[in-house]
């Protein structure tokens, strides 16, 4: 081993140590795009919570790692629907604001150049400001800062559409939820064919039509409050307004067994039958199965051997299974919804008891003071307005 030296085999190992921390040191160089001018807005800070970084993302949240590319602010207790936007959380807005200012700023100074480089005479500010040297100073306000609702529209409407709509603003909760609930009831008179307003019917006004039948049922639900649908019967058979009141007040089906008896003129017996469920009975437990309980004893069916799910609420017998099946729910309906008449022909004809009998006959007869008796859609709009078929006023007339 001639030739080495003790102390270089000792500081060979340390050298290669070192050479290879300071590899470690040295960064490695790369190329990232940041924006020129950024200016603060030193009257909104960011919330708690966030922060501003240099980031190819945004800023982020450091609770819940949610990142935004605008600006957050914290609008306290203003309102969330027509607080003040401030410009500084619409980041293209806000630098093209910026770069109008500059614009602005740099052609104000070149005409104060021009200005001075043409009058000959001093004036005491401009002399100091050229001794000071001093930057030029602009006071801002934070209204500068700040958009309305019209204005931030007006800078969206470059990019996206608006329509104009009409809405209702309320002062409390319970203004609010007495509007929705109208509604709701303005629809079901929509859906039930009755052009009225829900004020309209419950204001008991003498104009309004004959033939609307109001049904108050409680909610199944006992979290809720009564709910209501409007039902209109006029023009309507025996039969559909049963089945009608059946779905929607007892959530359940109606259906009809007819038997053949030994009466010649009368030969077919219709037995009026509800299908309703055990757990919606109970749910509904009240006037409608108080009236239900009456129909069951009135008929003597307690002792008879059906099925718990069905209720017979009606019988009739008749010429035809039709008819007897329209007698046997003429006969229920007689208990379920008692307000409502039925004419020979089995089809509602019902008088609201806040009208008078002049006041029901003018109505009747109004509609051929427009129309003539000849017109062919007079049936149709009869049934529509709630109003009497030409045949039925016919029937009546010779009785009056």
């Amino acid at each position: 081993m001639e030739g080495l030296d003790v102390h270089d085999i000792l500081e060979e190992a340390v050298d290669k140590i070192k050479k290879e921390a300071a590899d470690a040191d040295s960064a490695r160089i790369v190329w990232k795009y940041v924006p020129e001018r950024i200016e603060h807005d030193h009257f909104m800070n960011l919330p708690e919570g966030w922060t501003r970084i240099t980031h190819n993302s945004g800023m982020p949240h450091r609770k819940s790692r949610v990142v935004s590319l605008s600006k957050p602010y914290f609008i306290g207790t203003q309102g969330v629907r027509d607080h003040p936007i401030p410009v500084t959380g619409i980041p293209c807005l806000h630098q093209k604001r910026i770069m109008e200012r500059d614009a602005a700023l740099a052609a104000e100074a070149e005409s104060q150049k021009k200005n001075e480089g043409d009058t000959s005479e001093t004036t005491l500010e401009s002399e100091i400001k050229q001794k000071l040297i001093a930057p030029a100073v602009k006071i801002e306000r934070q209204e500068d800062y700040l958009l309305s609702g019209e204005e931030y529209r007006k800078y969206a409407e470059k990019l996206f559409k608006f329509k104009l709509i009409q809405v209702k603003k309320f002062t409390t909760f319970k203004d609010k939820k007495a509007d929705y609930r109208e509604k709701q009831l303005d629809q079901a008179l929509k859906d039930s064919g009755v052009p009225l307003k829900m004020k309209e019917v419950l204001g008991k006004n003498e104009k309004t039509p004959a033939g609307l039948a109001l049904i108050h049922i409680e909610s199944a639900d006992p979290r809720f409050h009564k709910r209501s649908f409007v039902m209109n019967p006029q023009g309507k058979s025996s039969i559909t307004v049963l089945h009608e009141y059946s779905q929607r007040a007892l959530k359940g089906r109606t259906i009809y067994h007819i038997e053949e008896t030994r009466n010649a003129t009368k030969p077919f017996h219709a037995t009026g039958i509800v299908i309703v469920k055990k757990s919606v009975r109970v749910q509904i437990a009240g006037t409608v199965k108080d009236k239900l309980a009456l129909l069951g004893a009135s008929n003597g069916e307690n002792g008879d051997n059906v099925d718990e799910d069905s209720i017979i609420v009606g019988r009739g017998e008749g010429p035809s299974k039709r008819v007897a099946k329209m007698v046997a729910a003429k006969q229920a309906l007689a208990v379920l919804i008692p307000e409502i008449r039925f004419n020979d022909d089995y089809m509602a004809t019902i008088q609201p008891p806040n009208a008078t009998e002049k006041n029901y006959d003018d109505q009747a007869i109004a509609l051929f003071d427009e129309l003539p008796i000849e017109d062919p859609r007079i049936s149709d709009l009869a049934v529509r307005t709630c109003l009497p078929k030409p045949m039925i006023l016919l029937k009546v007339g010779p009785q009056v």
